[in-house]
Formats: structure tokens, sequence, C-alpha cells
């Protein structure tokens, strides 16, 4: 298929950011050439003058032991220096335009992904990147793609590649070290979070800036896994030992880091004693709502998310493709059923506010919204069916997207709310 072409060149496609390096790297180089060239110069302007230099090179001796003889010697050494210098400086005028001319290339090169990769970002979105399911047949390559998935080799490479980067990288443990740090200190975040909240119970001693610090800590206790899986997942990119399928793995633990810290973070908010309770005064039955969602959404859509974003690291996306869209498929139903649950009008978060609000618009369109929240995963699902995998996987991507972003300005507005709680109780 056309769209599966396209993607292939487009994973193909040159690394933009390890092309500004080098580009970078090489004007460092360009200067350094034009500072020697400059040096060059001086030098031959001053060896000009061959009868000067000898007498300035001999002018600290006794006028007795300038001998003509002596004279010589110096001037053919200042002529084999002249003529060293000259060849010295040919060579790297010949460097400097080998230089000229790989940065122009260079230059080129950049401009010609840059505007491809543009264009394939317009005409991509919307081209089939796999034949449409019309059977079970689009799924016979399922079991072959599970064989390479679970393959004890694979996984063989990964460990081995971790051990090289342990034994012989200074960066793994330079990045290592502060995570494990971090991972240490959990319990002593967990109980700043909890003895700020009681500081909250008289006025003198509450404050607003007993929430903003509850949300630094709640920030770093979230923070420790999600970041040892994206530290982890960097050191398997970039490794020299690294192979095809360590790379996936990489990316694969890279891509699904943000999500887990962002479930991971939204969950030990609702905790027991924690800013959503104590700080922001949602209702416990909410809480305990919240947090048994989360639970399941993180043992269920991450280790599906790994898998997705592990199949669309394989550069020969063609051999797993049945599993690719099975898994993103499966990743969208998760989150519809994540959605349904967590936004239900009678069951859900906003059950309180839709009660006390019987007339509202809210309320009587309670139907139409919370359905057309969940006809958009499904919708992906079928453009996926559909053969779009491509294009369900980027929707797919900006939709959780939006809904972390939606989350963020929750966050904010409670945070508002509780400023102007704190600064009403004051002035009391």
């Amino acid at each position: 298929a056309m769209g599966q072409v396209l993607l292939n060149s487009r994973q193909q496609l040159p690394d933009v950011a390890e092309i500004e390096r080098a580009n970078r790297e090489r004007e460092h180089r360009i200067a350094d050439a034009s500072l020697r060239e400059i040096r060059f110069n001086e030098d031959l302007q001053r060896l000009r003058d061959l009868d000067g230099q000898v007498d300035e090179r001999l002018a600290t001796l006794p006028p007795a032991e300038v001998t003509p003889e002596l004279r010589a010697q110096v001037r053919e050494q200042l002529e084999r220096q002249r003529e060293l210098l000259g060849q010295a400086q040919e060579a790297n005028q010949a460097y400097l335009r080998l230089l000229g001319e790989l940065d122009f290339a260079a230059q080129e090169l950049l401009r010609t992904v840059n505007a491809y990769r543009d264009f394939l970002a317009q005409h991509l979105l919307w081209t089939r990147s796999a034949p449409p399911v019309m059977g079970l047949d689009a799924f016979t390559s399922v079991p072959r793609a599970l064989t390479w998935l679970l393959s004890p080799a694979h996984w063989l490479q990964v460990g081995q590649v971790l051990l090289y980067e342990a034994s012989g990288s200074p960066i793994f443990w330079i990045t290592l070290v502060p995570l494990a740090w971090l991972l240490f200190r959990q319990g002593f975040y967990r109980r700043a979070i909890l003895n700020g909240a009681e500081r909250l119970r008289r006025v003198q001693t509450d404050s607003f800036r007993h929430t903003l610090a509850g949300l630094a800590y709640t920030l770093l206790l979230a923070l420790g896994w999600p970041l040892l899986m994206a530290d982890l997942g960097w050191r398997l990119e970039v490794s020299p030992a690294a192979t095809a399928f360590t790379k996936g793995v990489g990316f694969a633990l890279i891509s699904v880091s943000s999500g887990f810290f962002s479930l991971r973070f939204f969950k030990l908010l609702c905790m027991p004693g924690g800013v959503a309770d104590r700080h922001f005064r949602w209702t416990g039955s909410v809480l305990s709502l919240i947090r048994r969602i989360l639970t399941w959404a993180s043992a269920l859509l991450v280790p599906i998310g790994f898998v997705v974003a592990l199949l669309f690291a394989d550069p020969n996306a063609t051999f797993g493709l049945g599993l690719q869209r099975l898994s993103l498929i499966a990743l969208m139903l998760g989150l519809t059923l994540f959605l349904a649950r967590l936004i239900h009008p009678t069951q859900g978060v906003l059950q309180n506010y839709l009660a006390l609000h019987p007339e509202g618009w809210p309320n009587r369109l309670r139907l139409f919204w919370y359905f057309g929240i969940l006809a958009i995963p499904l919708g992906l699902s079928a453009l996926a069916l559909a053969g779009f995998v491509y294009t369900a996987a980027t929707l797919f991507g900006s939709l959780v997207k939006q809904l972390w972003l939606i989350l963020i300005l929750v966050i904010l507005q409670q945070s508002i709310l509780r400023w102007l709680g704190v600064t009403h109780r004051r002035l009391a």
C-alpha cells in the first residue's frame, strides 16, 4: 500500500537533530580552520624577508659567534619552515573548501528532509497504511509477530545492552544514582504530604504555600519510576551495543513513561490525606473511585501502550502489522472503558455535581456528551480497522495529550480556588 511505503520512508528519514548537531560541530571546525589560515598568513608574511628574520634570530648572539656558516644554516632552516608552512596552508585551504562543500550539502539535505517530512505530514495522515480488515485474514501474522515479540533471544539482547552500559558507561551511573535516591526518598515525600495537610486545620497555620509544597512533593513522588523507565529506554536507544530490537524497546519505554507518570501523578494526588483530599476538599467517594480507575488503567493501558510503541518502532512495520493494529485497537478500547467509568453521569466523578444541578445543561445533555466522548476512541478504532492505522495512532496520541491537558487545567482551577479560599479565611 502507498501509505505503508510513505510510512516506511518516513521512518528511514535521517534524524534532523543529528544533522543539526553535525552542522554545529562543522561550524566549529570551519572556525578553527579559518583561524589557522590567519595564523599561516601571519607567519608567511614574516618569512618573506628572510634576511631580516636571520638577523632577528641571531641578534641575541655575540657578533664574534655569528659566522657566515651559521647565517647560512639559519637561512636554510627558515626557508624550510616557509616551505612547510606553505604546504600546511595549502592543505588547510583544501580542508576549508571541503568543509564548505560538505556544509552546503548538509544544509541542502536538511532542507530536503524537512520539506519531505512536511509533505508526509500533509499526505500521510489520511492515507491508508494497511489493508482494511475484511476478515480474520488481516490477523494471520499475529502468531508470528507474537513469536518475534516474546523471543527470549530478543529480551536477552536487552539484558546484554543494559549490562554493557552498566559496565562501561559512566553516564549510565550518573543518571541512575539520582533516580535511585529519588526512589529511596519516596517515604519521606509521602510523609511530607501528610504532615503538610495537618497544618491546614487551623487558620493560623494554613497557607497556600502548603498546597504548592504538597503538589511539589506529589510530583517528586510520582516521578521516580517513570524517570527510571525513560532513562533505561534512553540508554537502550543510544548504546553502542544497541540492536534494532533494543532500540525499539528503548523507544517504547520512553513513549509510555509520560503516560505512566500522568496516571501515577493523578493517583497520588487523590491518595488519602493527599492534595485532592485535604487541600482541594474532594469527597472521599470520588477519590476512592478515581484511585480504583487509575490503578487498573495503569495495569492495563501502560503494558498495551508499550507493545504498540514497540511495534510502531519496528522498521519492518509489515511484519507485525496484524498485532500492531490489534494492540492499537485494544489500547483504544481500554481508553474507552477508562473514560466510560470516569465520566459516567451517575457513577463517575461528575455524579455529585450533576445531582446538585439537575436542571443544568450538563445534566440535561448528559447522554449526548457522555456517548459523544466515548465515540471518539471508538471512532479511532474503526479507522484502524479501515486501514488508517497510522492516522488512528496519531489522532489517539493527540487525544491523550488533550485529556492530560484537561486534567492539568482542573488542577490549576482547584489551586486557584484553594488560594482564594485561604485569602478569604485570613480576611474574615
